[in-house]
């Protein structure tokens, strides 16, 4: 039986959020508290990733209803309010921050020594990039459409061009009406762009980089079931408490 990986074995690497000419950098997640048994440990796995390095985090309200009372209500019914507030969600991030993680609420943070400006460094070298996606693959080796993007995990950073590509994808009446209510809904309307108008500012990376069940940096357990992603964020959890726990006893 393998043996599980110590996330306290390596030394926890940090930034300093205020040095001169740092990005300002944070994470985004878009969830409602009943997304059933997960959302909630993948945003406390994800905060505490953000609080090691000194990045901002934000859970954006889930805009499923108009009326307030029930705007944090969630439903399959409903899935497609809340997908397409992804782009509009990005962009009011981008306002705030010069790079932003988005992480699906089945996603979270593996290895909390890597940092984001590293991979933003590593992935988005083209000073064109401004939204990073992976594969559409579960793993290296199990892929639905290798050629096209997963938006569960997005990697996006200020460019004079990212607020103009932002609303053409939040606004699917305009190429992608097909989608506008039918699955994947923007996943699949970024494609479209990706392809039609925007090849050069929207990168397609290897899944293991930035996405998959079995990421190094991220785990994005996509197409699975709600206990089973239950069941691995709480290990995860679990591991990061200990490992912050531990750090703390050591300090006192």
């Amino acid at each position: 039986m393998a043996r599980r990986r110590d996330p306290c074995a390596a030394g926890a690497s940090r930034c300093d959020p205020c040095a001169p000419g740092a990005p300002r950098i944070g994470i985004l997640m878009i969830n409602s508290p009943n997304i059933p048994r997960y959302a909630h440990m993948a945003a406390m796995i994800n905060y505490a990733y953000a609080a090691r390095h000194g990045y901002g985090f934000m859970v954006a309200r889930c805009p499923d209803r108009r009326d307030a009372a029930q705007s944090w209500a969630w439903s399959p019914a409903d899935e497609f309010r809340l997908v397409w507030s992804k782009p509009r969600m990005l962009a009011a991030a981008l306002r705030v921050w010069d790079v932003v993680l988005f992480l699906d609420s089945d996603a979270a943070v593996w290895d909390f020594d890597v940092k984001i400006e590293d991979r933003v460094a590593e992935l988005m070298p083209d000073p064109r990039v401004c939204v990073a996606m992976a594969q559409d693959c579960r793993t290296a080796s199990v892929c639905y459409k290798a050629d096209e993007l997963n938006a569960g995990v997005v990697l996006a950073r200020r460019t004079p061009h990212v607020h103009r590509i932002l609303a053409h994808w939040g606004d699917p009446e305009r190429d992608c009406a097909k989608w506008a209510h039918a699955h994947p809904y923007e996943q699949a309307c970024v494609n479209v762009l990706r392809k039609k108008h925007y090849g050069a500012f929207i990168r397609k990376v290897d899944v293991e980089k930035l996405n998959g069940a079995d990421g190094r940096w991220i785990r994005h357990f996509m197409a699975t079931s709600a206990e089973h992603r239950a069941r691995v964020m709480r290990r995860r959890l679990a591991d990061v408490l200990a490992c912050d726990l531990g750090a703390a006893a050591q300090s006192a």
